[in-house]
């Protein structure tokens, strides 16, 4: 079990990060099938919004000690086209699957507001995301990643809509609530689908999802460091912030599969149905 470790989280990180699942055995699939978290393996909202936002606030904020330049194109404006590149190009690195291409099409509709200066109910920019996508691909709506990808969304709005930031309590039983009403509103297409659904499905994202972010930034930032010690030779420094980086990234994925591990440990953690 020990030796098969190391793989599985070799794997799970490379889908992760890029999406990419050939490394993925039964039992992992079998693994995320009883969690219910097969959804974050597949580049999505959590995904490109991480990358997208992370470049926005960089750009935003180097362009506004740019002098010159911050006098003629506003930070805000410049931040939102690097965010919009850097989510195209993400999306491209993860070779635009359903779930990516609705991403990128409602990130870029929420930056374009930006740019103009309006406000967009979220709604009309997953509409607006869904008919580009069928537009782009007539035949996606066969597509299983189609249908969980924007009924969850859309779950998502309904459940949290007009509840606001709040408190960290708040947050909290909102987010338990999304996981829930994902759980039971999708459970009819899982079920026609794969014939299983997953019981413990709104415990292990309460905890995993959150691990997700923390697993990409961290190995984000042992990646830019390694390559800017190669460029800069930086000898105790750069190897030292690497191993930190590099180190709590493989930690918080350990935590997050040893989650996975024990939600499906659960008895009657999924309920399966043969198949009609």
């Amino acid at each position: 079990a020990a030796a098969a470790a190391e793989p599985r989280a070799t794997a799970v990180l490379e889908a992760l990060a890029v999406g990419a699942r050939g490394g993925f055995d039964a039992d992992l699939w079998e693994l995320l099938r009883r969690t219910g978290t097969t959804h974050l393996m597949s580049i999505s909202g959590l995904h490109v919004s991480m990358v997208s936002g992370l470049v926005l606030g960089v750009v935003a904020w180097l362009w506004r000690r740019a002098g010159t330049l911050a006098g003629r194109v506003p930070a805000q404006h410049a931040g939102a086209w690097a965010a919009v590149a850097a989510a195209l190009g993400y999306s491209a690195l993860a070779g635009f699957s359903v779930p990516t291409q609705r991403s990128l099409l409602m990130g870029a509709v929420a930056l374009g507001a930006v740019l103009l200066r309006r406000v967009q109910r979220p709604s009309l920019v997953l509409a607006l995301a869904l008919l580009a996508v069928l537009l782009l691909d007539p035949l996606a709506v066969l597509a299983v990643d189609f249908w969980l990808s924007f009924g969850a969304v859309a779950v998502i709005m309904v459940v949290a809509a007009g509840r606001g930031a709040g408190g960290w309590r708040r947050r909290l039983g909102t987010w338990a609530r999304v996981q829930l009403a994902i759980t039971f509103a999708l459970a009819p297409v899982t079920l026609l689908l794969f014939q299983q659904v997953s019981l413990v499905s709104p415990l292990a994202n309460v905890v995993v999802v959150p691990l997700v972010p923390v697993v990409m930034l961290c190995s984000a930032v042992a990646a830019v460091v390694g390559a800017l010690d190669g460029l800069a030779h930086l000898p105790v420094m750069g190897d030292l912030a690497v191993w930190a980086a590099g180190g709590a990234a493989w930690l918080y994925l350990k935590l997050m599969i040893a989650a996975g591990q024990a939600a499906a440990a659960v008895p009657l953690a999924s309920v399966s149905f043969g198949a009609p």
